[in-house]
């Protein structure tokens, strides 16, 4: 059985993530939002993608056509606009 975590805080996942890495060590996927409120708490894409590698889990971003694997991070992402994300462990 797959355990999931779903967050949704308004631009405080990673905060909520970086209080939680015990338990995250049980949990197989992560489904977080990424958009306007992480300008407000002054987080960025870089933050989840070093901090989900680092776990070792995959990150993929939700589109109209399915899940689209983050092979890599780049600048581009940086988009504000709600987007969400599944973090999956490798």
């Amino acid at each position: 059985m797959s355990l999931v975590l779903k967050l949704d805080i308004e631009g405080h996942e990673l905060s909520a993530l970086l209080g939680a890495t015990e338990t995250l060590r049980q949990i197989e996927i992560v489904q977080f939002e990424f958009g306007g409120g992480n300008i407000d708490s002054h987080t960025y894409f870089q933050d989840f993608w070093y901090f989900f590698t680092d776990l070792e889990f995959d990150l993929h971003r939700l589109t109209p056509t399915g899940l689209n694997r983050v092979a890599e991070y780049s600048e581009m992402l940086e988009v504000f606009r709600p987007t969400n994300y599944f973090a999956v462990r490798k």
